[in-house]
């Protein structure tokens, strides 16, 4: 981890990028506030970069891949010189912009320029930071990385150890008591043409939109978790397959009932659904679980998508009270997925 600032060519000049090239534009020496200090802590993505701090206080610096910027971010996600952070004499820092190929996102949007707050996300092409500041930096890191330990960064939703680890307690509880458990695997359909349309800033921000959606549905005894790429896991205590098979179509439709919107333009996504579940009696591990759902995820793919596997006699999965229109708000253009 980087506790302390890296060497610069002048961490006192503001580069600002200019038609793929970089000018040095000096900047004058301004009156800061002493005794202050700042982390960026690298929350995203996995990999060895993830927990790694970089603390500056009084210093201007820059972020990008070249190596001579003061947070050197070795992605090919991110521009050469792609984001500045300045210090501002009222104790507040400014980020800019550095025309990057990618863009500079702060909580989800897209800026060209932006103050900073304790707590901030800041996105760089793939790579994710939190911003901290204030009185206590250090607690607050601390707790950044116990997060990481419990949640998915890009989403807030739980991480794959903590799916395991509800799954373990909660199945042992469910035998105990003879009572049910049922999960359900969410995979986007066609996910790579939203990657390949508007980049993977804007695949992110449809993952980011996507996990709120699943959470606002939850009860509060689920578990949300995304499970791997573009695909969740929702872990469903005291649920057997028929009420886990119409959680799946609530879901379903919660996704494809209302249109994503990423640089102002409107687009419809839909998602396949594998339900499955262990009953009083049955004697099935997580993993197994896990696996049958996503079969029956993979059932629902092949069953030509947007829809909730397995199907029950009788229809069960028919929720004829939800519409599956995406509501229009605004201009919007629907895109073919």
């Amino acid at each position: 981890m980087f506790d302390e600032p890296a060497e610069t060519l002048n961490l006192r000049q503001l580069r600002v990028a200019r038609g793929g090239d970089t000018d040095v534009v000096p900047v004058p020496k301004a009156r800061v506030v002493q005794n202050r200090t700042a982390n960026l802590v690298q929350i995203g993505p996995p990999g060895p970069g993830l927990g790694r701090r970089f603390s500056f206080g009084l210093n201007t610096i820059t972020l990008g891949r070249d190596s001579h910027c003061s947070l050197p971010i070795p992605d090919g996600s991110v521009s050469r010189m792609h984001t500045v952070i300045e210090p501002r004499s009222d104790g507040t820092y400014h980020l800019s912009d550095l025309n990057s190929r990618n863009g500079t996102y702060v909580n989800g949007k897209k800026v060209s320029e932006s103050f900073l707050n304790d707590g901030d996300y800041v996105q760089l092409g793939q790579c994710v930071f939190r911003f901290l500041a204030g009185g206590n930096v250090e607690a607050g890191y601390h707790e950044e990385i116990h997060r990481l330990t419990l949640l998915d960064p890009l989403t807030g939703a739980h991480n794959r150890r903590s799916l395991a680890e509800y799954l373990d307690r909660e199945i042992e509880r469910a035998g105990r008591h003879s009572r049910p458990i049922a999960v359900l695997m969410i995979d986007v359909d066609h996910f790579r043409q939203v990657n390949d349309r508007h980049g993977h800033p804007g695949g992110d921000l449809v993952l980011r939109e996507l996990a709120a959606r699943l959470r606002n549905l939850a009860r509060l005894e689920d578990l949300v978790c995304r499970y791997g790429g573009e695909e969740f896991a929702v872990a469903l205590p005291e649920t057997d397959l028929p009420g886990a098979i119409v959680a799946g179509e609530r879901y379903r439709r919660a996704v494809a009932g209302n249109f994503f919107i990423v640089d102002d333009e409107s687009f419809a996504v839909t998602v396949s659904v594998g339900a499955a579940a262990i009953h009083p009696g049955e004697a099935r591990s997580a993993s197994e679980l896990l696996k049958s759902a996503d079969t029956q995820m993979y059932d629902a793919k092949r069953a030509g998508r947007n829809r909730v596997c397995p199907i029950l006699p009788g229809g069960l999965n028919h929720i004829p009270e939800i519409e599956d229109t995406p509501t229009m708000g605004g201009q919007t253009r629907e895109i073919q997925l």
